[in-house]
């Protein structure tokens, strides 16, 4: 099994600073007891004025302002015991609103510019069968942030707490792997629930991994527990978002300390989510 593989989020899984999946750890794998991973890297999405949205006719919504997304974040491992590991990540945004999209329009949200800590995200993951088939569950946390700036409709995260429960199976090949992953989560005191689901699978190629991966994030009930008007102009980690994405990951390991990592994702439709391809740059270190 690649127990070897760096355990990576997927992002939205999606790396979109504005989706609920910023962050997704859900290999069924744990690291060893005493085992540890650590990876820095920088996300950003590409200016973007349009938003995806149900509710027109053409299934797009455009932004008042073009919005810029960029954030840095620490993601770490540590396995605490044989079969069980827990893990976190801190992400630091830094947010642009810009240019008036609508010529000649009278814009409720002014240009400006956002840095702060996201939601802060702690996990536990426990692995149940490991034989052919690797089997685990997972319970994610992520925390509380208000961190919000009302004349710019810009905010860092979702100011309300997260439950994420989620159950992984896969499989390695020794040079491939594959898992794939589901379970349900709720946010706000669960007024806003929904159900998260996706595949991953790579291949090794000297010493690179090439992987490919889905994740899908379906809103499936929510209650409005915050609307600010700049906000929903904006489209910044408003309660009920959907997505469904597809992306590429290259892994690159230096030796069996060091590697890099790219990562490429985007949706093909969504609610409430940007119109605009995310990208990723990391390095880590693990010691297993």
């Amino acid at each position: 099994m690649p127990t070897f593989l760096p355990i990576v989020f997927c992002l939205l899984t999606t790396f979109w600073a504005s989706a609920p999946a910023t962050l997704n750890a859900q290999s069924p794998w744990t690291r060893n007891k005493a085992g540890f991973y650590a990876q820095g890297a920088w996300q950003f999405i590409p200016t973007y004025d349009a938003i995806f949205d149900r509710k027109t006719s053409d299934g797009t919504r455009p932004l008042e302002r073009e919005i810029t997304e960029n954030a840095f974040q620490f993601y770490g491992e540590y396995g605490i015991a044989r079969k069980t590991t827990v893990w976190v990540a801190v992400p630091y945004r830094v947010l642009k609103s810009g240019n008036i999209v609508t010529v000649g329009g009278n814009p409720i949200v002014r240009e400006g510019i956002l840095t702060g800590l996201g939601n802060i995200t702690v996990a536990v993951r426990q692995n149940f069968v490991a034989e052919k088939w690797t089997l685990s569950g997972q319970l994610r946390v992520d925390m509380p942030n208000n961190r919000y700036q009302e004349g710019t409709g810009l905010r860092t995260g979702y100011d309300a707490l997260t439950l994420l429960t989620t159950v992984s199976i896969g499989r390695g090949y020794g040079k491939y792997y594959w898992f794939g992953y589901g379970g349900w989560g709720g946010r706000g005191i669960w007024e806003n629930h929904f159900v998260n689901f996706g595949l991953e699978g790579g291949v090794k190629i000297g010493k690179c991994w090439a992987i490919a991966f889905t994740d899908l994030w379906e809103n499936t009930g929510s209650k409005v527990y915050f609307s600010p008007i700049p906000n929903l102009n904006t489209g910044m980690f408003l309660p009920n978002q959907s997505y469904w994405s597809f992306g590429a990951k290259g892994i690159c390991e230096f030796n069996r300390f060091w590697g890099a990592i790219v990562t490429a994702a985007g949706a093909f439709q969504g609610d409430l989510v940007p119109q605009r391809p995310a990208l990723s740059l990391g390095t880590y270190f693990k010691w297993d």
